[in-house]
């Protein structure tokens, strides 16, 4: 029942193929049980602790239900609603007791040039019991969005489950990434649609926000804007990195319900005031941070292809573009110009001289760009695995706490924990040593989601040995079955599906960091910071980055440019 509740379809089927006896039975017991734990909102404001200041307002939100340790529930929420500009009202609710994954915007001064408004001025309205509110277009005195009751809203708050259900007075929605389909509009030709959110290797699916969801691509993008009946857009950024499902469900008339299904993290989700397409994009990135400005030989024309067998044949490709008098600005590498697929390195045999090629074509006003996967080589006897277990630079294992083992191209693989300080210098060491090789011009970071070719984690056999799968090999907070059963699977799908242990673990200064500290939070930031680290590599040696990333998150186009990903030429 509670599944029903939270849209799984497999409890659906079952219900249509048990008895009616048993059906009625069921539904007893579940009423004697009422209320039931996922209703659609159990919070009421504590008015005692309800404080308005001229720019933010601040409440506690307690729970009616009593407290259940088999049912994890957020039982006293702390709440902010605060104007950022005029246009802008940021809403944040919190776990009051404890310690929850929050997400930080990669933008280091977020809304510098906002002009605040004052509370009174903003449109937002709310009622007490139970928790709602609505916000009113100061400017036009129509409701843009309502959680009241008497809609079709909910808010739900438990630990491994959030539930923001919204009414939007109108359907047309856009947005909501990273997605492929020739259908610009969300949900055009549709009742109600879902829209996975959370970074995965997949190439390309078509998504027309199918009911199983799960079609999303490679970024992570919980942003989108809705078209007014006036022509004018409203937007709607839920800043939260946990994977999740975005469900559109069209009314009789023109208003439309967004469902955000969270399976983590915190409710902190930006409204931005009705105005032009531009207007509102504008007011977005000066909250989530500007695009870097890239070096203007990058907007000329590119030749890259995955496949190239030695440098005999890349030379030969640029002279037949010189011979056919055709534009050729910029040279890629994909990962055969490496040694066993291996970051930093250069295969000796098939692509020996290609520092003096690069030269050639540097003295051709041309650039060459070369990719750096994710994932750093398994080798005790490589030199950049050595230096970050040396200072624990990689992510760990729940099982082992030791380094966790992925697997991508060069076989078994390590990966960087971008919140110990040493991966941006170890990053910066094996950027540097490739560069005293061949003088690159930018970098193509990609398998940035994370990818990973196991499912989870993956050991060869003299570390199967340390795993113990079944239990947890020590106590709190690092269970490597923390999150072997969810409440809600965004997608359908395991989230370890593609990618790494969602049990992983990273750096932590305190006992609260680390108990959230870990992959499953984590996962769709990562892009975020390697792209840093990378932009940063350039910006220490004085030259202009060029960074373009596979995976991105919302900021994180203050350090990289974006490409599309694996795609098919069927044209």
């Amino acid at each position: 029942i509670n599944a029903e509740y939270m849209g799984s379809s497999n409890l659906r089927n079952l219900m249509a193929n048990i008895n009616q006896g048993t059906f009625f039975l069921l539904f007893l017991f579940f009423c004697i049980r009422c209320p039931d734990p996922y209703e659609a909102n159990p919070f009421y404001v504590d008015e005692s602790t309800v404080v308005k200041g001229d720019y933010k307002w601040e409440m506690k939100l307690k729970n009616h239900h009593q407290s259940s340790p088999t049912i994890p529930e957020i039982m006293l929420a702390s709440v902010t609603i605060q104007s950022l500009d005029s246009k802008v009202l940021q809403f944040k609710m919190n776990d009051a007791n404890a310690k929850r994954w929050e997400v930080k915007l990669a933008n280091p001064n977020p809304g510098k040039d906002y002009k605040r408004e004052l509370m009174t001025k903003m449109g937002f309205e709310y009622e007490n019991d139970p928790f709602g509110f609505k916000i009113v277009d100061p400017a036009t005195k129509e409701t843009v969005v309502t959680t009241l009751k008497g809609t079709v809203s909910s808010l739900k708050f438990f630990d491994k489950y959030l539930e923001l259900g919204m009414l939007f007075p109108n359907k047309r929605a856009f947005g909501l990434g990273e997605r492929v389909t020739p259908q610009f509009e969300l949900c055009k030709t549709r009742q109600w649609c879902v829209y996975t959110i959370f970074s995965k290797d997949q190439a390309s699916p078509e998504d027309f926000g199918e009911p199983a969801g799960g079609k999303q691509a490679y970024g992570h993008q919980p942003f989108y804007m809705i078209q007014l009946k006036s022509g004018l857009f409203i937007g709607d950024l839920v800043l939260n990195s946990n994977a999740q499902d975005v469900v559109l469900v069209k009314t009789t008339g023109d208003p439309m319900n967004v469902y955000h299904k969270m399976v983590g993290g915190i409710f902190d989700t930006y409204f931005f005031y009705p105005g032009t397409a531009d207007n509102v994009l504008k007011k977005y990135h000066n909250l989530i941070g500007k695009p870097y400005l890239p070096p203007l030989w990058s907007l000329g024309f590119h030749q890259c292809r995955y496949g190239w067998p030695n440098l005999t044949y890349v030379k030969d490709v640029v002279a037949k573009f010189e011979a056919s008098d055709i534009p050729l600005e910029v040279v890629w590498a994909d990962i055969d110009y490496m040694k066993d697929y291996a970051d930093f390195t250069i295969d000796p045999v098939r692509y020996g001289g290609l520092g003096e090629f690069v030269k050639t074509l540097h003295s051709k006003f041309m650039k060459w760009v070369p990719i750096i996967d994710a994932g750093l080589k398994y080798d005790k006897n490589d030199k950049y695995f050595k230096l970050g277990e040396e200072h624990g630079a990689f992510i760990k294992s729940a099982y082992t706490r030791k380094t966790l083992i992925g697997k991508v191209w060069p076989g078994y693989a390590v990966f960087p924990d971008w919140l110990e300080p040493y991966a941006a210098t170890l990053w910066d060491i094996g950027l540097g040593d490739l560069y005293e090789q061949v003088q690159f011009d930018g970098i193509w970071i990609d398998m940035n989601e994370v990818s990973n070719f196991c499912d989870g984690e993956c050991n060869n056999a003299k570390e199967k040995s340390n795993l113990r799968q079944s239990k947890s090999i020590g106590p709190d907070p690092h269970d490597p079955g923390e999150f072997d059963y969810l409440p809600y699977y965004p997608g359908n799908r395991d989230l370890n599906h593609k990618a790494l242990s969602m049990t992983g673990y990273h750096k932590s200064n305190n006992d609260d960091e680390d108990k959230v500290n870990k992959e499953y939070n984590l996962h769709s930031l990562w892009c975020v910071t390697e792209a840093k680290a990378t932009n940063n590599f350039f910006v220490q040696r004085k030259k202009r980055p060029f960074v373009l990333t596979r995976s991105s998150f919302p900021g994180s186009g203050i350090f990289t440019s974006k490409w599309l990903g694996d795609n098919y030429s069927l044209w």
